[in-house]
């Protein structure tokens, strides 16, 4: 084997995994415990196959005489090392997920079929144990009755919900939704969607009835403190805040001047602070620090209040609402003044 191809699979088999899915419950993060493990070996192994068909590869290229037959070898050698690199930054969470690169030789297409096996196995394990866990806290959910506990337990069922979606797509060929080109601002804050939110070249539009979870996400949970801003407008009513339990909704249909928020503790209004203009970009912060709440409209306070937020990492995301249409072009977290 050669220095290089070596190298490539020594950092390949030594380097850290990543969580397919920050779940909270037991049968949620077994199932995806159980998953990485399953996964794991199996990238190692396309890792070591495909270094024993870069080195044979490499010693055909070395004995050919014929200058089109190196040239051949020599492309499918750098094919080869590609697939290593990204292998193994892909291992070490540096990279997205990618499909397995097409090969020519056969040893390589072995090594490709063989790994795409195991992967195709390891997933439909993966989805019947998440719907297993997905029965078990929804029958939690039914029998809880402190609503604080029932919304924790639908967080966890939109995370699996979620993590079931993406795995269809994959079985189905469908390609992930990118992120808009404007979403992923100056903190490069990564985002995911959920439900009837798809991005379009104004940003990422987010529709549907009622109330019924289409979200843009911040990819991970935010600690406290933190700025979090979006720009963002609706076609008429309701665009949501959420930040954890809290909430805030911007032009309610209750009565759209009113800001209707929800600290976490109970719900409050602020007259005169809810209205926005229709069919036009806003641009609101959200600040949240150990001791205070704040909520700005185009640099303007909303709405302030004290509380002891110390330690919060939650899942912050805005909505839409009783058929409203909110577009998002950007949405950012930034470091508090």
């Amino acid at each position: 084997m050669r220095p290089a191809c070596a190298f490539l699979l020594t950092a390949l088999l030594f380097s850290g995994w990543c969580a397919a899915a920050g779940f909270k419950s037991d049968e949620a993060k077994k199932a995806s415990a159980d998953f990485e493990a399953a996964i794991k070996p199996a990238k190692v192994k396309y890792g070591e196959d495909l270094a024993a068909a870069k080195a044979a590869l490499d010693e055909k290229k070395a004995a050919a005489t014929n200058a089109i037959a190196q040239e051949a070898l020599e492309k499918e050698s750098e094919m080869l090392t590609d697939e290593l690199v990204r292998l193994h930054e892909e291992v070490k969470g540096n990279a997205e997920t990618g499909e397995p690169r097409d090969f020519k030789t056969d040893a390589a297409k072995r090594a490709k079929l063989v790994y795409q096996t195991a992967v195709k196995a390891a997933k439909t394990k993966y989805s019947r144990d998440l719907l297993a866990a997905q029965k078990a806290v929804l029958a939690r959910k039914t029998t809880s009755t402190e609503t604080a506990v029932k919304e924790a337990f639908q967080q966890e069922l939109d995370l699996i919900a979620e993590e079931l979606r993406q795995l269809r797509d994959e079985s189905k060929g469908v390609k992930p939704k990118p992120a808009a080109p404007n979403l992923v601002a100056e903190a490069s804050t990564k985002l995911s969607l959920q439900g009837n939110a798809k991005v379009t070249p104004e940003g990422v539009v987010i529709t549907g009835e009622g109330d019924q979870g289409n979200f843009l996400w911040v990819a991970e949970e935010v600690a406290v403190p933190f700025r979090a801003q979006m720009v963002a407008k609706t076609d008429s009513t309701n665009i949501r805040l959420r930040y954890g339990r809290m909430n805030f909704i911007f032009n309610w249909e209750g009565n759209p001047s009113e800001l209707l928020a929800d600290f976490g503790a109970g719900g409050h209004t602020f007259p005169g602070q809810g209205k926005i203009p229709r069919n036009q970009w806003v641009t609101i912060d959200l600040i949240v620090t150990d001791t205070y709440v704040e909520v700005f409209v185009d640099g303007k306070t909303r709405a302030k209040a004290s509380d002891d937020f110390k330690g919060m990492k939650k899942k912050l995301g805005i909505q839409n609402s009783m058929d409203s249409v909110v577009t998002v072009k950007s949405l950012r977290l930034l470091p508090v003044k």
